[in-house]
């Protein structure tokens, strides 16, 4: 007689979120921060990023962040 396997106590967890970003409420990427990065962190990736960053280059923006969730670059 065999037993059904057990779950060991090992947690599986995300080390890891896609995060979209978009300018102007517009879609234009996503960067992959750390679960939990804050703020700067992801803006920073969206800077380097290049689907994002041609939108952004040389021009004034506001920041909408919502954490874990969405990053949007309105420009000024």
């Amino acid at each position: 007689m065999s037993h059904w396997p057990t779950q060991t106590a090992v947690d599986i967890k995300e080390t890891s979120v896609e995060v979209p970003v978009q300018v102007n409420g517009k879609f234009r990427g996503t960067v992959k921060v750390p679960v939990g990065a804050e703020q700067d962190a992801i803006v920073k990736e969206a800077l380097v990023a290049e689907g994002i960053q041609k939108y952004l280059e040389g021009k004034k923006y506001r920041l909408i962040y919502v954490k874990g969730k969405i990053c949007n670059f309105v420009l000024i």
